[in-house]
């Protein structure tokens, strides 16, 4: 089933006819699971596929892992490095830890985040946005009040027009897509990785639980990475 809605596909193999093309453009995506789901391979799939099938322009930035290991990592995937006006990579781990290591905490990483991706939009063009991740962010930055910095934030990302994805590290205690409980509100879709683990294998499971502009089929599908890209396995 498809729609009229202007859609980006997610670039794995049987999941966009499940979606009627895709994720609306436009749209926040929260991707979350717990550690080792491959929340940061995926989104970077993405986005990279997205230029290597349809030209699209994107940039990631990451806060948890260093350039040189994301793209070692996706190398080994088959995936090689894209040029910066292609797919930008914005490392700003030696930033986080320098500022964690501070007693100064006065530096407004929401805004450092949306002014520098609002500026190579603004001299490259782009169409896609992933951040790595929420966790690293709240690491970094005082919430005084989370709902409303955070619709403040989720708003300012809306504004830019780009498709935008939040890799979210889902708490241990507590079923919820994000730390403050709020994101699932927030955000226009939630992709949930999972990983459940047998006797002898470990399998990796996705599912879409939310997304809006979509009659989208619910439920989770086995999740396989082959020939240089992600597909589901469907009956």
């Amino acid at each position: 089933m498809t729609s009229d809605v202007d859609r980006i596909p997610t670039y794995v193999r049987g999941l966009d006819q499940k979606l009627q093309g895709g994720v609306p453009r436009g749209s926040i995506v929260l991707v979350s699971g717990h550690a080792g789901s491959m929340k940061s391979s995926f989104v970077y799939s993405l986005l990279w596929h997205a230029n290597a099938e349809h030209k699209l322009k994107s940039v990631y930035v990451t806060m948890e892992q260093t350039k040189e290991h994301i793209l070692q990592h996706m190398a080994l995937m088959g995936m090689k490095e894209r040029t910066s006006e292609e797919m930008l990579l914005i490392d700003l781990t030696r930033l986080r830890k320098e500022a964690e290591k501070s007693t100064k905490k006065d530096t407004n990483w929401t805004d450092a985040i949306l002014q520098s991706v609002q500026k190579y939009q603004t001299n490259y063009g782009a169409d896609l946005f992933a951040l790595d991740s929420l966790q690293a962010l709240y690491a970094l930055q005082n919430f005084d009040n989370p709902r409303n910095e955070l619709f403040k934030f989720f708003d300012a990302l809306r504004e830019t027009k780009l498709t935008t994805f939040l890799i979210s590290e889902m708490p241990t205690d507590r079923f919820v897509f994000g730390q403050f409980g709020i994101e699932d509100f927030l955000c226009d879709g939630i992709m949930h990785l999972k990983v459940e683990h047998g006797k002898r294998s470990s399998n990796l499971f996705v599912g879409v639980l939310k997304l809006r502009k979509t009659n989208h089929q619910k439920g989770y599908f086995p999740l396989l990475y082959e020939k240089n890209a992600f597909e589901i396995v469907t009956d």
